[in-house]
């Protein structure tokens, strides 16, 4: 139970770091919103909003609760491939979110 615990915590970890990377990297570009990158952000969220996405992020939620049971894992090289694996669904899963800050965080700087 502790084990899965830490990656649980480590899965939250994660998703801070990718939201603060992607944030980061906005931050120091600073460019202001174009009509291209109004339009990028537009395409994703629109993507967001369909029934398929839904169904992409139930499936993503089923693989990582799969995938978060250390117990199974043989070895270390074994254990490294699946925190790859849960880094990438992870990734995904809060790709919305991160979208959505790093959209909101952009309009801010050009107001």
């Amino acid at each position: 139970m502790g084990c899965q615990r830490k990656l649980k915590k480590m899965s939250k970890a994660i998703d801070k770091l990718q939201t603060e990377m992607i944030l980061a990297y906005l931050a120091k570009k600073r460019k202001p919103v174009t009509p291209d990158l109004q339009k990028y952000y537009e395409s994703r969220f629109d993507m967001m909003g369909t029934d398929g996405w839904k169904d992409l992020i139930e499936d993503i939620d089923t693989m990582i609760n799969s995938l978060n049971n250390i117990s199974t894992i043989p070895d270390e090289k074994s254990l490294q491939f699946k925190k790859g694996e849960l880094s990438i669904l992870t990734w995904l899963k809060t790709l919305k979110q991160v979208s959505t800050q790093a959209y909101e965080e952009l309009n801010e700087k050009n107001l």
